[in-house]
């Protein structure tokens, strides 16, 4: 075990780290980044920055926990995804 541990630090070989988690910043659709950061930060004024009317309405419904919000989408089977998370 000694050998072998010490054979691995002569060689200068380490355990490969984990991929660093890149949260928000790395999702490259700028509304999908935007959705993302509203949702970890709780802020329902960077929903309203969400170009895309549907991803908009599911981000203030999930914020707000309003079937309301869900009624307002246009596709039918968001709608139905966000009315299931709602209740």
């Amino acid at each position: 075990l000694i050998l072998l541990l010490t054979s691995q630090l002569a060689w200068g070989q380490k355990p490969k780290p984990k991929e660093d988690y890149e949260g928000c910043d790395g999702i490259q659709d700028a509304d999908r980044r935007t959705y993302c950061k509203a949702i970890d930060k709780g802020d329902a004024g960077l929903c309203k920055k969400i170009g895309n009317n549907d991803r908009r309405q599911l981000c203030l419904a999930k914020l707000e926990n309003s079937a309301k919000q869900c009624e307002r989408i246009s596709d039918n089977k968001t709608k139905q995804r966000c009315l299931q998370s709602i209740r």
